[in-house]
């Protein structure tokens, strides 16, 4: 029998992918960023993911934190490279910091337990939010500045 929640996952999964998909087509079209980070669309269906589906859970959660890096990368290129423009150093070191979190978050799903599952689920949620708002206000940033 098919669990519904493994497919919503893989839902979720197929969505994300379509996501990026769309946000590289138009990074190629311009010079500025995507205005987001690539998002789980679902975010309810993840905090309604049971224990047992955890693997999948912290499958989805790296794939997204690897999307979210790739985004990164041209923003910290420019401010290293000395470039005028863009996200200023405060805004940069908070999404470093809210992704480095996020980063810890994701590695704790690594030794979750089924007591321990909900809280550790929903501080990583918690912290993958933080992060794609410190993209959003950098990308913005970076947008508006020459």
């Amino acid at each position: 029998m098919k669990n519904p929640m493994r497919s919503s996952l893989q839902l979720v999964l197929f969505s994300v992918g379509f996501a990026w998909a769309s946000l590289l087509a138009a990074r190629a079209q311009s010079d500025a960023l995507p205005p987001l980070a690539p998002v789980v669309l679902d975010q309810d269906t993840l905090r309604a993911a049971p224990y047992e589906q955890h693997s999948d859970f912290t499958v989805a959660l790296r794939t997204v934190a690897a999307r979210i890096d790739a985004l990164i990368v041209p923003l910290t290129k420019r401010q290293k490279g000395g470039i005028a423009g863009g996200a200023d150093a405060i805004t940069l070191d908070n999404l470093q910091t809210s992704r480095t979190e996020l980063g810890h978050q994701i590695a704790k799903l690594e030794d979750v337990t089924p007591e321990s599952w909900v809280s550790v689920r929903d501080a990583v949620l918690g912290a993958l939010v933080q992060t794609q708002d410190a993209y959003a206000k950098a990308a913005q940033e970076y947008n508006n500045h020459p």
